[in-house]
């Protein structure tokens, strides 16, 4: 705790916390200590602590009057996994050469082409970022709730975006693809007409499905709290080289959105939702689906 008593104040939290020094959870409604500074929150119990900052701290509490605080929303970093990754890979790439050929090894490591699976990591990370900050411009033009690099519990993945908006919640998955992208029409008159996605001469429907249930996740989290709001899924894709003619008319797989036309005309729509219920479905969404630690990020 930092060594000023003022620069703490007892207030009631908004929404549910952690305690930055000892982890404790936090319950929205109940006092908790908070450094508009250091931009921290922490719970009580540190104030019982036998120093005298803290036992100076703990004896104001209860001459203060009660107010709430909003915890600052962590809003992830666009491509923060992805570029980690890359980064690690290559760093063992660099160590491996090192390792056979110390001398010349660093410098092999950086003029000779990376493999396939260490650019991927990359191209990604581009991907990622570029989409991201188109995202945030989007937020700021049209007062959206944009959320980044999303952590999927029990699982590896991650969800790339959410955009919550005035019209529903959207789930953004990016690729980065070389090939011509189009959606192929199947049955029709006598059976069911139905889409699959093409990126050159492969059939990549596979990529619908992820994102189907990364959409699916999101809905049973919306489903436990007070706003009932729509969730839509679109593949975003970086650069994407689609079909002639494709911008036309808005491109969908099984419900999912493709960016074929961009990503405003689908995010920055007017709906019946206000700003205070987006933001309230942003903390929830936040909560459920932490961002990656900044210090794991950052390895």
């Amino acid at each position: 705790m930092p060594h000023n008593p003022q620069d703490w104040k007892a207030l009631r939290l908004r929404h549910d916390g952690t305690c930055n020094l000892c982890g404790r959870s936090l319950t929205k409604g109940n006092k908790a200590l908070w450094s508009s500074s250091a931009k921290q929150v922490s719970c009580l119990w540190h104030g019982e602590s036998n120093n005298e900052v803290t036992r100076t701290l703990h004896n104001r509490i209860s001459s203060e009057k009660d107010s709430f605080i909003e915890l600052p929303l962590d809003r992830g970093i666009a491509s923060g996994s992805v570029t980690a990754r890359y980064e690690q890979l290559s760093r063992q790439r660099e160590e491996r050469a090192i390792s056979r050929f110390p001398r010349t090894g660093k410098f092999l490591a950086r003029v000779i082409k990376e493999p396939q699976n260490v650019q991927s990591w990359h191209t990604g990370g581009v991907g990622e970022r570029k989409i991201g900050k188109k995202l945030d411009n989007l937020g700021k033009k049209h007062g959206l709730e944009i959320l980044h690099d999303r952590l999927i519990p029990g699982s590896r993945a991650n969800i790339d975006h959410i955009a919550v908006t005035s019209i529903g919640i959207f789930v953004l998955d990016t690729k980065y693809y070389k090939g011509s992208i189009r959606v192929k029409y199947r049955g029709g008159l006598l059976s069911k007409r139905s889409a699959e996605l093409w990126i050159g001469n492969r059939n990549q429907s596979k990529l619908v499905t992820g994102v189907q249930n990364q959409v699916n996740l999101v809905q049973r989290i919306v489903a436990t709290g007070t706003v009932d709001i729509p969730v839509i899924g679109v593949l975003a894709f970086y650069r994407g080289n689609w079909e002639a003619f494709s911008f036309l008319h808005q491109e969908k797989v099984n419900d999912i959105f493709l960016n074929n036309r961009g990503i405003a005309p689908l995010v920055s729509k007017k709906g019946p939702f206000t700003a205070g219920e987006m933001s309230q479905v942003a903390r929830l969404l936040a909560g459920s689906l932490p961002a990656p630690d900044r210090f794991l990020r950052a390895g």
